[in-house]
């Protein structure tokens, strides 16, 4: 949730102007067609906040809003898929079936990449005694010696793990060795329960629910083609895991298809790319323009028709 919109516009501001290098500015007299992703379930008076600020101050001609998991089922190459995206702050499972949304069946939890580094911080403090550890380096022992087990009872156990220990080094040269750590932190993505989590905070979860909620003709295909995506999922094993959790949920002799593509933690990029470049036409379905900005301002954020690719 966004409380700060200056501080906001001045993000546009600097992705624009350094990090995407183009120039946005009223008076630069080219227009821009933008598209801009936002995670299910946002607030409908952030996305018109935000169209405001897009259209006052900048030069736009048209704005369009695409949810994440959208995005990750376009560049997935697929027209119908159980898409799930999950990054920092947000997980998020959407079901698309021939490019359109299922309505009601999205599925969203703040249980994510940022829980999973507390998680782990506190850990790291109290049971290797690494308490110097900044939340850059919590980051990288997460993203480059985590993985998630894929039968944690019994890995867990000190026996078990012994021998499994990995070592990281410290910006200062120093070598600090990480245990068990390494499969509590991410386990807390499946099982938030032992951590303080809700149980249908668990990613399985989220994923079932969306299922639940389609049409029982279209579940068959949407397990076939379950799309996995965000840095969240890059940690070693979280497909695997996905795919043995959702086994135990689903009827028996249900076929399950978890993909996880290599470049999953841009395949929210590269979606929006392959959306504005070739879909173009139908785009502009789900795109405001800056005419009807200015016939109706804002609330036309709220008007736009359902996603389709």
């Amino acid at each position: 949730m966004i409380t700060n919109w200056d501080a906001a516009e001045e993000v546009y501001k600097y992705l624009f102007d350094c990090e995407l290098r183009v120039c946005v500015d009223k008076d630069d007299g080219e227009v821009r067609q933008i598209l801009h992703t936002e995670a299910i379930l946002n607030p409908k008076q952030n996305r018109e906040r935000i169209t405001q600020i897009l259209f006052e101050s900048f030069n736009l001609g048209e704005l369009s809003f695409q949810y994440d998991p959208l995005l990750v089922t376009a560049a997935s190459g697929r027209s119908t898929a159980l898409a799930m995206c999950s990054g920092a702050g947000v997980t998020q499972v959407l079901p698309v079936v021939e490019g359109m949304v299922i309505p009601g069946a999205a599925q969203r939890s703040n249980w994510a990449g940022d829980q999973v580094d507390k998680c782990l911080k506190r850990l790291l403090a109290t049971e290797s005694d690494i308490r110097d550890c900044d939340p850059y380096n919590v980051r990288k022992i997460k993203e480059d010696l985590c993985y998630v087990s894929l039968n944690y009872s019994e890995e867990v156990q000190p026996d078990d793990f012994a021998g499994k220990e990995k070592e990281f080094e410290m910006p200062d040269r120093s070598t600090v060795v990480v245990g068990s750590e390494l499969i509590q932190a991410p386990e807390i993505l499946f099982t938030p329960t032992k951590f303080g989590g809700r149980r249908e905070d668990a990613v399985q979860q989220l994923c079932f629910e969306a299922l639940s909620a389609c049409n029982i003709f279209a579940r068959s295909g949407l397990l076939q083609n379950l799309v996995v995506a965000g840095n969240n999922t890059r940690i070693d094993g979280y497909p695997e895991r996905l795919e043995a959790e959702l086994t135990d949920l689903v009827p028996q002799n249900s076929r399950i298809r978890v993909t996880a593509p290599p470049e999953r933690g841009l395949s929210t990029w590269i979606g929006g790319s392959i959306i504005m470049t070739q879909s173009h036409a139908r785009h502009m379905t789900t795109a405001i323009t800056s005419d009807q900005y200015e016939e109706i301002g804002p609330y036309a954020a709220s008007r736009l028709p359902q996603a389709i690719f």
